[in-house]
């Protein structure tokens, strides 16, 4: 992958990205000719005192980096920033961003799902069951699993509070055979746990896995986060600034193998 790093290009990992998904803060350096990891504390001095140093042509952020766009930016009229995350920066002609999105992700577990349905056990095997933050990703994932050919519609939650017993227990009665979760890292697990039966084939959005995952998950839909870097690193390359849908996966857990 060496031959694919850019020219000129430099990368900044925020710390805890590079704790919390160490394969992934790896992939920079086949994008990016130097890496640098930022500590917990001075990170943004010790970040441009890099850049006045090694001064990059291209400039690549990690997730949590989205703030010192504006500031990268500034500096000159040439350098050009590439950012990977959550975050939907304001657009600049020299600005390339790829962003995850959790509608994405409800959209691809209504495809995978779809592609279940009449194959659930130990359940009525029409039984869907989606649990979400917001109205946006329930769109998406009913939209996705009825052009897919699903049946029948599922049943959805919005739960945008957080955990609800009372909405977990509601599942858990309906006896659902597949089921999607689309909630805060704190409450997953526990949705899974209590939403949902032993045997139900439930999928969860997980964007950064650890290596060695434990879930009671069957599968989850994660982020793509190679095949979303190369796609970045081939935008800033061919010049097309502007922001770009990251790349999520279907992945199967422990559980769901």
């Amino acid at each position: 992958m060496a031959g694919c790093r850019l020219a000129g290009s430099m990368a900044f990992v925020d710390p805890v990205f590079a704790y919390a998904a160490p394969k992934a803060a790896r992939a920079f350096s086949a994008v990016a000719r130097t890496v640098a990891t930022l500590p917990g504390e001075g990170a943004s001095a010790l970040m441009f005192a890099g850049l006045d140093s090694n001064d990059p042509r291209v400039v690549f952020l990690s997730p949590l980096l989205a703030s010192e766009i504006r500031g990268i930016l500034s500096r000159n009229a040439d350098t050009l920033v590439a950012y990977i995350g959550e975050a939907d920066p304001a657009p600049d002609p020299r600005l390339f961003a790829a962003v995850f999105s959790s509608v994405d992700a409800a959209s691809l577990a209504g495809q995978s799902l779809a592609a279940r349905s009449g194959k659930n056990e130990g359940a009525d095997a029409s039984s869907v069951g989606a649990i979400f933050r917001d109205s946006r990703e329930a769109e998406a994932f009913i939209a996705a699993y009825n052009s897919a050919g699903g049946e029948p519609s599922p049943v959805v939650e919005i739960a945008a509070s957080g955990y609800s017993q009372a909405v977990a227990d509601r599942f858990k009665a309906l006896d659902i055979g597949s089921g999607y979760v689309s909630a805060s890292p704190r409450d997953v697990e526990r949705w899974v746990r209590e939403a949902f039966d032993s045997y139900a084939f439930v999928v969860t959005e997980y964007p950064l896995p650890p290596d060695r995952p434990v879930s009671a998950a069957s599968a989850s839909i994660v982020w793509d986060f190679d095949g979303t870097l190369e796609a970045l690193r081939t935008a800033v390359e061919d010049r097309r600034p502007g922001s770009m849908p990251g790349k999520w996966r279907f992945q199967l857990s422990r559980r769901g193998q």
